[in-house]
């Protein structure tokens, strides 16, 4: 049975916890690198053709990787970037892309440093 006070307790330690989650949303919303992420994003939309491009060679590799297979292939991979290598080499690509990958790299740091201090039990998936 549950405690009525423990109720509200636990109601408002998760509504403490949404609220530094928007917290660290809007750090994360009006930091630099968002801003020049897209920034670099709506000039890059405006060359709808490189813009389209793009998007078809991170369609292809997300496909590779979610594929399922151990690896991802090689040897398919450095064909892709064959194929795209124009479209890759343009310098709007490249800084958009770079500043994607730094935002990916702080997102998946905020993912690990919780995951890792929430102690779940996940040796069922060993």
């Amino acid at each position: 049975m549950n405690h009525p006070a423990s109720d509200e307790i636990r109601k408002e330690q998760k509504k403490q916890i949404m609220n530094k989650t928007q917290e660290l949303l809007d750090l994360i919303l009006n930091s630099e690198d968002y801003i020049l992420y897209k920034k670099e994003r709506e000039e890059l939309k405006q060359s709808e053709n490189l813009y389209a491009k793009m998007n078809e060679f991170r369609r292809k590799s997300l496909e590779m990787q979610l594929s399922g297979q151990e690896g991802v292939n090689f040897e398919n991979l450095q064909e892709l970037y064959n194929e795209y290598s124009e479209t890759l080499m343009e310098p709007q690509v490249s800084k958009f892309m770079n500043k994607e990958q730094s935002i990916c790299k702080l997102l998946r740091k905020v993912q690990d440093r919780i995951s890792h201090g929430v102690d779940l039990d996940t040796s069922y998936m060993e």
